[in-house]
């Protein structure tokens, strides 16, 4: 196969110059028979080629806001490749960081995400995601308008799998797809998420362990929103599920810029824990305390090892006023992230009373849903579904919130937990689901602690 060069022509491409090379591919400005100028991405040929074709062909189709025309695409002398409009302009973060100010810079970061937030919007509702977002990959001209390139391994959601394959570039790279487990369109937002933070600080995010937050921006940079920063930190969740929608960051940035009230930020916790979560990576508890004493961080952490370990974590809120909504939010996240195929194969026979607790699961049956819930029946189907996650971590909130009907199933599904699974529960009132763990005060002692061995962490 010969290798792509200046003056080498592909169909009726002739290669100029080479504009960038990708894990994936190599991009290049090139001219057209009839005189016009184009970018060309081209790659060598492989088993997965006829998908690529597949998914360009959809997006030759489209015309999406900032987002780069794509116009053909083509096989020849050993490469696949596709076209697209050519933009000049700076990359994201270099655009960014020219601001004069630490004022201007954030106003740049704000006005430019914004656009990529709209694009990303309409990608994810189309149904598809870009799977390699990064500052390379995104374009501001010199009105200051954003553009999304390079969707060499963009994908179609539902359509193809992405168990086991590292989809994009590894500093991007979501906490779920490092763990080899389907991804969807959130993790675009983390991505994003890792894009904005780099290019406030001028630096990729240090994290120390697999699986931990960054810094947050407010403590790395007390000059930033604590509206901004909350919003990066959701943005890189571990959990995919915490993550907000792309249309949510337009709406939250855009309320940033006009300085409309936002929801009250907290000041936030260093990315480090102080006590021991290990106990929970062998035991289900239920952890019982008011609020202000730990709980949720203590699961947080016992999250993070239990990822580290490349295993699921999956967790759903308890409300009073909706029925079964712990399981709606975990059957959502087991489901949403998997291909048409995988989710039939996740479901079983057990599809009817799955669509039955959460009606908009995305699988389809012809099989009537029963017309009443049985507790009994609820709790045996989520148990063998758990048992085809194992190894899973199954988190409750809010267990004293519970609507009766998800304390019931809750009651039968601890009677029997599989070996590979494990429940973690919170709550602020008593309960004899699991044994329970109790968790003492948050202390000012405690407190200055954990702030004093975080700069210690910092200065070394």
């Amino acid at each position: 196969m010969e290798r792509l060069r200046a003056h080498l022509k592909l169909k009726n491409f002739e290669l100029q110059n080479r504009i960038g090379v990708g894990g994936d591919g190599e991009v290049w400005r090139v001219r057209c028979n009839k005189g016009k100028e184009y970018a060309l991405k081209a790659r060598p040929i492989n088993k997965n080629t006829h998908l690529f074709q597949k998914e360009f062909e959809r997006l030759r189709n489209m015309r999406l806001p900032h987002i780069i025309h794509v116009y053909e695409t083509g096989i020849d002398k050993g490469y696949v490749y596709y076209t697209m409009k050519l933009v000049n302009g700076m990359h994201y973060n270099e655009f960014i960081q020219q601001g004069s100010s630490e004022q201007e810079k954030l106003d740049r970061c704000v006005n430019v995400t914004k656009q990529i937030a709209i694009a990303l919007t309409a990608m994810h509702r189309a149904g598809l995601a870009h799977l390699d977002l990064k500052p390379d990959n995104i374009i501001v001209d010199e009105d200051h308008k954003a553009t999304i390139l390079d969707f060499g391994r963009a994908c179609a959601l539902g359509e193809r799998q992405f168990q086991n394959n590292l989809i994009g570039t590894m500093a991007y790279i979501s906490p779920e797809q490092r763990i080899g487990h389907s991804t969807d369109s959130r993790a675009d937002v983390y991505a994003l998420g890792i894009s904005m933070y780099e290019a406030i600080t001028g630096e990729k995010p240090k994290i120390e362990q697999v699986g931990t937050p960054p810094i947050s921006l407010a403590i790395f940079n007390p000059s930033v929103p604590l509206q901004f920063s909350a919003l990066v930190d959701q943005m890189l969740s571990l959990d995919p599920m915490v993550r907000p929608k792309a249309e949510e960051i337009y709406r939250r940035l855009l309320k940033i810029e006009k300085k409309l009230p936002l929801a009250p930020a907290p000041w936030p916790s260093p990315p480090i824990f102080i006590g021991n979560a290990a106990p929970l990576l062998h035991h289900s508890f239920c952890l019982m305390a008011p609020t202000g004493y730990g709980c949720r961080r203590r699961i947080q952490e016992a999250r993070r090892l239990w990822y580290q370990k490349g295993y699921l974590s999956v967790a759903g809120r308890c409300k009073k006023t909706k029925i079964l909504n712990p399981f709606i939010e975990i059957l959502d996240a087991l489901f949403s992230p998997l291909s048409k195929e995988e989710r039939r194969q996740l479901a079983g026979s057990d599809i009817a009373i799955l669509r039955k607790i959460a009606p908009k699961l995305p699988i389809p049956s012809s099989e009537s849903s029963p017309k009443q819930f049985d507790p009994h029946v609820i709790a045996n189907v989520l148990r063998r579904l758990f048992i085809r996650c194992t190894p899973i971590a199954i988190v409750i909130w809010d267990l004293h919130k519970a609507d009766p009907l998800s304390y019931n199933v809750l009651q039968k599904l601890c009677v029997k937990i599989p070996s590979g699974m494990r429940v973690w529960i919170t709550s602020r009132e008593n309960s004899n689901l699991l044994p329970k763990e109790l968790i003492p005060r948050w202390t000012k002692q405690q407190e200055n602690t954990l702030w004093k061995s975080f700069a210690t962490r910092l200065l070394h």
